[in-house]
């Protein structure tokens, strides 16, 4: 998964899961204050695995090509 992937999952988890939606501007004040407090935190991403690994990685998940 990318960054974004992750972040979204994240604000769904956190803000949205477990919750009725009703009107949209509940939802819209708990992602924006927590955006707030996520984009305060300035946390980065931490990669594991470099562009080398990631290229071979693939064959040995898949090893039959796929036409």
């Amino acid at each position: 998964m990318n960054v974004a992937e992750c972040e979204l999952i994240a604000m769904i988890l956190q803000c949205l899961s477990g919750r009725c939606i009703g009107e949209l501007s509940g939802p819209r004040t708990r992602i924006a204050a927590w955006s707030v407090e996520i984009n305060a935190r300035r946390c980065g991403v931490e990669w594991r695995m470099r562009i080398d690994d990631a290229c071979r990685k693939p064959k040995s998940v898949y090893p039959i090509a796929i036409p």
